[in-house]
């Protein structure tokens, strides 16, 4: 009991020790979603001008 304890000690500190890692990565990723996202918008807007 003590034993399983511990290692969930162990492992929020290591979780903690990645975290900002982690975090940075999830932010890139956001980002680039939110740039491609926003490419899409344009596309679409030239797509509708050059329709009508």
């Amino acid at each position: 009991m003590r034993n399983t304890r511990v290692e969930i000690g162990s492992d929020r500190r290591d979780y903690i020790s990645r975290w900002p890692y982690s975090y940075k990565r999830l932010l890139k990723v956001q980002l680039q979603a939110a740039i491609e996202g926003a490419y899409a918008n344009l596309a679409n807007a030239f797509g509708v001008v050059l329709s009508s």
